[in-house]
């Protein structure tokens, strides 16, 4: 629906590549504001400042979409040659990022209400010999977006899942 979304700001998290750029194309097609957000989301300061940029940049902010992936997150490896470090990097570290998204969608959404989308792979709920440790973060960031839905919905929070193939998800 052309316009549907006009006068609208969405800010799109790994809004730089892959899906997360194809989502960000799509919403400004339909009209948005689009601002995108690219990075690692270290930590809660960095990612609630590039919450207030985008603020500042668009006006206040309707909708997030947290379609940041980290490719190294997209490596193939057995379980069983999983070390601890690339389990952090590939599970920890995503649904870190995640939890770091939600609460700055929250506190960003929480005086007008608004969305707050996770895109969340079938990879989670099918399962892959080779991407344990995303699969398996992918599935904490769909739980993590039941539990911010109830928590906010009185507040007019909307929080949902979608669920591309993963091979939509490969940088482009």
């Amino acid at each position: 629906m052309p316009g549907m979304l006009t006068g609208r700001v969405v800010l799109v998290t790994g809004g730089g590549a892959g899906i997360g750029r194809a989502i960000a194309l799509g919403l400004e097609d339909a009209h948005a504001t689009v601002t995108v957000v690219n990075g690692d989301f270290a930590s809660r300061a960095e990612v609630e400042a590039a919450f207030a940029a985008a603020r500042e940049t668009a006006g206040p902010i309707d909708a997030v979409v947290h379609a940041y992936v980290d490719p190294a997150a997209l490596t193939s490896e057995t379980l069983a040659d999983t070390a601890e470090a690339d389990w952090d990097r590939r599970c920890e570290a995503m649904l870190r990022a995640a939890l770091l998204c939600c609460q700055a969608a929250g506190q960003e959404l929480s005086a007008r209400g608004g969305r707050l989308v996770l895109v969340t792979p079938t990879i989670a709920l099918t399962g892959a010999a080779g991407f344990v440790p995303y699969a398996t973060a992918v599935e904490g960031m769909r739980a993590l977006a039941k539990s911010a839905a109830r928590q906010w919905g009185e507040r007019r929070i909307t929080v949902n899942c979608v669920a591309p193939p993963v091979e939509l998800m490969a940088p482009a």
